[in-house]
């Protein structure tokens, strides 16, 4: 369980496959679906970098830029469109928490096929 803190804890911190979007307010967001898989994949990716700049920090700080980039071009998205949906999201706390659970509940599914 302390993994998933860590993984929240980085959202906080940090402020932070198909590209399916919305119109709300004249502004561009993700689906809901795509907004969880891509907020997933970017914390773990956080989540490798807090593990390995012990090793090498600047290393650790150019392999997280670059994985962020494969996780928005992957999911043919920007940072710009997953910021705006991130924004729309963090006003809507009670989605934000079911998406949360949501990946939780995935991650905690991915550990027990291990």
């Amino acid at each position: 369980m302390n993994f998933f803190k860590i993984i929240l804890l980085f959202f906080l911190i940090a402020n932070c496959s198909n590209n399916e979007t919305t119109k709300n307010n004249e502004i561009d967001i993700l689906s809901k679906k795509s907004f969880k898989n891509i907020l997933m994949q970017i914390h773990l990716a956080e989540a490798d970098f807090q593990l390995n700049k012990l090793k090498n920090i600047e290393k650790a700080k150019s392999k997280l830029k670059e994985r962020r980039s494969e996780i928005f071009e992957k999911n043919n998205t920007t940072s710009k469109i997953f910021n705006k949906t991130l924004d729309h999201y963090s006003k809507k706390p009670e989605d934000l928490e079911i998406i949360y659970t949501e990946i939780i509940e995935d991650l905690q599914n991915k550990k027990s096929t291990l």
